[in-house]
C-alpha cells in the first residue's frame, strides 16, 4: 500500500495516464487525409458541386463513373424547356465565352458579362476578389438549359477542375454542375449573367 501523498504514487499515476492518452494525442496531431483536404478546396471553388468527396476506399476511376451516372440521372429528371431556340444559342455562346475568360484568368473580360446595372453595385475590385477558381478550372461549357425564353435562360454549366499537390501521384480531378441565370437586355441587345444572391 502506498501512503497518501507518496511521490512514487504520483509518478506511477502520471506515467499510466500518459500511456493511456498517447493514442488519442497521436490521433489529434495526425494530419487530415489529403483527399479530404483537396476535395473541400474544390467544393469551395464550385460550391454547388453534385458529387461530394471521395467515398472511403473509392478510386478515382470509380468516382468518375459515379459522376457520369449522376449526370445521366440529372439529364433524365430535368427536362429542357426551351421556348426560344435562338435565344438559347445566344445565351449559351455568351456563357461559354465568359467561362473561357475565367479559366484563362482574364477577369476584366469576364467582368464585362455583368449588366451595366450590376456593375454599378459590384465594382470590379470586389468582383475580382470573389473569383477563387483561377488555376483550378480546366474546362467549362454549357451542358444544357433548364428553362429558356427570349428574356431569361437558366443554364447548367459543366465544370471540370484539377488540383495538383506534391504529395499526390497525379492531379485530383473533379466534375461539378453550376446553375447560372442569364437575362436579355433590350437596351443593350445582349445577354448578361445575373449574379447569385448571397
Amino acid at each position: 500500500m502506498y501512503k497518501k501523498n507518496n511521490p512514487l504514487c504520483f509518478t506511477l499515476f502520471g506515467l499510466t495516464l500518459s500511456l493511456a492518452l498517447a493514442p488519442i494525442q497521436a490521433e489529434q496531431l495526425s494530419p487530415a487525409p489529403i483527399e479530404k483536404e483537396k476535395t473541400e478546396t474544390i467544393q469551395k471553388v464550385v460550391p454547388r458541386a453534385n458529387f461530394g468527396p471521395l467515398i472511403p476506399g473509392e478510386s478515382y476511376e470509380a468516382k468518375k463513373k459515379r459522376e457520369a451516372l449522376v449526370f445521366k440521372k440529372r439529364t433524365i429528371l430535368e427536362k429542357e424547356q426551351i421556348d426560344d431556340k435562338a435565344a438559347y444559342e445566344a445565351a449559351k455562346k455568351r456563357a461559354n465565352a465568359r467561362w473561357k475568360f475565367l479559366i484563362e484568368g482574364r477577369l476584366e473580360s469576364a467582368y464585362e458579362f455583368l449588366s451595366p446595372g450590376t456593375k454599378k453595385i459590384i465594382p470590379y475590385k470586389v468582383y475580382a476578389k470573389s473569383i477563387k477558381g483561377v488555376g483550378l478550372w480546366q474546362e467549362a461549357f454549357v451542358s444544357r438549359a433548364k428553362k429558356c425564353n427570349s428574356e431569361r435562360c437558366e443554364l447548367i454549366i459543366d465544370v471540370k477542375t484539377s488540383f495538383v499537390h506534391p504529395r499526390l501521384p497525379k492531379p485530383l480531378e473533379s466534375r461539378a454542375f453550376v446553375d447560372e441565370v442569364w437575362i436579355y437586355s433590350d437596351s443593350k441587345k445582349e445577354w448578361f449573367i445575373l449574379p447569385e444572391k448571397k
